[in-house]
């Protein structure tokens, strides 16, 4: 699944102190596609100081290579959002996917992977390139995500940025194309703030990019094929330990499978309908 020479697909998940989920992420991954699904996972790592000793293990196991991004996880900023107050690092995500599309221009689609999903569906990616192929007015497709407890998020008009005004990163599927090389070269993939006379506005990782491809007459998707999304499990709240509890939980199901993780419970962190 990771030979370079025949790679249709360049995935990329960046892990900032976040090993276990990014372990889950993988495991739920090869769990949930079949081996001959042509894809080539890399994971960033901004020099996490975590215990990765698990994560590097697994990755080993199954030829993901862990790359150094040239980030840290040491300088931290605060910031105020939907969460109250975050304490977290320098936003490096959407410079390190810029980094790794330009890089890595031989194949026909990117897949950006937060590393706090998991997989909850076969063959998602699979899907996900047949819906993209089926639109021809459309450069990418994101995932439907759900909150791994039962619930599908977002409510579009409480929360547009997460699947409605930008293609979200969690689990994005993106044609290349001499188009988009050429957006990412001249405006990446980073958030973006906004200095107005009324404040500021601030653009979140791919949105600067949506709008964009955008003025070319292209669109981006949602896919029927669904995903557990944690969301900010980077930052340092009051929620993080719920997260954890829930990752530790399914991590361990995926852990003790007996053909080594290859085959998970088909309910794992799926939404209740």
């Amino acid at each position: 699944m990771n030979n370079p020479k025949s790679t249709n697909v360049r995935a990329v998940m960046v892990n900032h102190n976040t090993s276990m989920f990014t372990e889950l992420a993988l495991r739920s991954f090869f769990a949930m596609h079949d081996p001959s699904t042509d894809i080539s996972i890399t994971v960033m790592d901004n020099a996490s100081e975590d215990d990765m000793r698990d994560l590097k293990a697994y990755a080993d196991k199954v030829a993901v290579p862990i790359v150094q991004s040239g980030f840290t996880v040491a300088e931290e900023v605060k910031t105020r959002g939907v969460y109250g107050e975050n304490v977290h690092g320098v936003n490096s995500h959407g410079e390190i996917l810029t980094k790794f599309i330009m890089g890595n221009t031989a194949c026909n689609y990117y897949l950006l992977l937060d590393a706090d999903i998991c997989f909850v569906e076969r063959n998602t990616i699979s899907t996900m390139i047949s819906e993209l192929e089926e639109n021809d007015d459309a450069f990418g497709v994101g995932a439907r995500q759900s909150n791994g407890e039962g619930e599908f998020i977002p409510i579009p008009n409480k929360i547009p940025d997460i699947c409605e005004t930008r293609l979200h990163p969690c689990c994005a599927l993106i044609k290349n194309s001499a188009l988009f090389q050429q957006v990412v070269e001249e405006f990446g993939m980073s958030d973006v703030k906004f200095l107005l006379a009324e404040g500021e506005r601030i653009y979140p990782t791919c949105k600067l990019m949506t709008r964009v491809m955008k003025t070319h007459g292209l669109r981006h998707i949602i896919s029927k094929a669904e995903v557990a999304h944690r969301f900010a499990v980077t930052y340092n709240t009051r929620h993080r330990h719920f997260h954890d509890e829930w990752c530790s939980k399914l991590l361990q199901s995926f852990r003790e499978q007996k053909n080594g993780g290859q085959c998970a419970p088909m309910d794992a962190g799926k939404p209740r309908r």
